[in-house]
């Protein structure tokens, strides 16, 4: 990012140079300066510094993804996958094109688009990511070996990024890591570590930079399935309320979520009641 910053401020400065020499020459020898030459070279120097700015520094920037109106109404239909194409083109040209190519692996994520996923990070240089970016990529491939189920190669990820991971500190990253460490310590069976890292990115979505309120219900999902795994009805019960509470208004893929984990909830609850008709029925048969 820096690097095109630098080049950036160097086009510019080079621009309006030579263009307020341009005209500070052609205004000279029409002997038509409104103000003195040296003043008015300042203000001329002023005046194309700010307009190239505009220009030189809005070519720098990560090009508006303008897919997702069309991504929200039709979903990755055919012409969204094309409007998609373009825009990652168009990222490569501005040198961003592994930085476009991690955004839309994550968005293929949360529409449960995995193999699109995982087709977007085999294209990365993982190699050329800075250390934020290189979170983003392994965080993003750790979660979908996970929601996949494919423990090798969730262990794999893991092994290979859980120092990375482990250290996330700013809080625009740490809340959803700490989600997909929770989701990876459930699949190995570790509930209890499973649900620290739950709550930790709980505490993130809901204090930290930026309320989330998808990722509250991610994680609400998650601790409802541990407190299921463990027998702990009413917590399960609360978590479950809590997510139905932030998913209002959620997309289809939470509203998804949280039928099921409504189901589950319900199931636990009948499945105790009939051990308790059970028990009764054994005590007065006995």
């Amino acid at each position: 990012m820096l690097t095109k910053l630098i080049r950036a401020m160097v086009r510019i400065i080079t621009a309006s140079v030579l263009l307020t020499e341009a005209l500070t020459l052609a205004f000279a020898k029409a002997h038509r300066l409104p103000i003195p030459q040296g003043a008015f070279s300042m203000l001329l120097f002023a005046g194309s510094f700010a307009v190239f700015s505009i220009i030189f520094l809005n070519m720098e920037r990560l090009p508006r993804a303008g897919f997702m109106r069309s991504l929200e109404e039709n979903g990755f239909s055919d012409k969204t996958n094309e409007l998609i194409k373009k825009w990652v083109k168009k990222c490569g040209k501005r040198g961003y094109h592994d930085t476009a190519l991690l955004a839309l692996s994550e968005l293929c994520m949360s529409f449960e688009k995995y193999k699109e996923a995982f087709e977007c990070l085999s294209r990365i240089s993982c190699g050329k990511l800075d250390d934020r970016q290189k979170i983003v990529y392994y965080n993003s491939y750790l979660y979908g070996a996970v929601i996949c189920g494919d423990k090798a190669a969730a262990d794999a990820v893991y092994n290979r990024s859980k120092l990375l991971l482990l250290g996330v500190t700013d809080d625009r990253l740490s809340g959803v890591v700490k989600h997909t460490l929770g989701c990876y310590e459930y699949m190995c069976g570790r509930l209890a570590s499973a649900e620290v890292f739950f709550n930790q990115s709980l505490e993130t979505a809901a204090h930290g930079a930026g309320f989330d309120e998808d990722l509250i219900c991610e994680d609400n999902f998650g601790l409802c399935a541990c407190y299921l795994e463990t027998d702990r009805l009413m917590q399960a019960k609360y978590a479950a309320e809590q997510a139905a509470y932030y998913a209002q208004g959620a997309d289809s893929v939470i509203q998804r979520k949280l039928e099921r984990t409504k189901r589950l909830v319900e199931l636990a609850f009948r499945n105790t009641q009939n051990d308790d008709l059970n028990i009764e029925a054994e005590k007065g048969s006995a």
